[in-house]
């Protein structure tokens, strides 16, 4: 029983299994993330602590969930395993929320255009692994080492993006 519910949970609920699991699992935090915003549950100060304090204890949650994971298959960091991705999406996108960097009061197009910038940036910057994600990749915990690539590539987006829109006088 529980190592069904392990397995649900770090796959999120499946889609770890269906092709391209790691953008397919960036693609529901996104979602998830969006219907948290439009519920108006990400914004604000209110909206943004019950949000850090909510990701936080979820992602502590699923380290845990990965690291039996992992012992319960004997791998290191299988493809189906995408609530990494999934975290990763969702706190990328509270960070350029509380950044200022998704104002909601821009014109429709940079309102989409922003958030799909970050979803490009994190997948590029997952998939290739460049520093210092490969650096976070290696840490000695293993479970830690799957969490932590994901977050540090989300914050890599969101700089990449705050930078272009810096640089653009978006």
């Amino acid at each position: 029983m529980i190592k069904s519910i392990i397995s649900w949970w770090v796959t999120v609920g499946g889609v770890g299994y269906l092709p391209m699991p790691g953008t397919m699992g960036s693609l529901v935090g996104f979602i998830v993330y969006m219907l948290f915003y439009f519920l108006g549950l990400s914004q604000g100060a209110q909206g943004g602590l019950a949000g850090f304090l909510f990701s936080s204890i979820f992602t502590l949650l699923s380290s845990w969930a990965v690291s039996y994971y992992l012992i319960m298959t004997a791998t290191i960091d299988p493809a189906e395993v995408v609530i990494d991705e999934f975290i990763g999406m969702i706190m990328a996108l509270m960070l350029a929320d509380s950044l200022g960097l998704l104002l909601s009061s821009q014109s429709f197009v940079l309102f989409w255009l922003k958030r799909f910038l970050v979803f490009i940036f994190f997948r590029l910057f997952d998939i290739t692994k460049m520093f210092p994600v490969n650096y976070a990749e290696k840490h000695p915990w293993p479970a830690c080492a799957v969490m932590l690539d994901d977050l540090v590539a989300g914050g890599m987006a969101v700089g990449t993006v705050y930078f272009f829109c810096w640089f653009l006088s978006l």
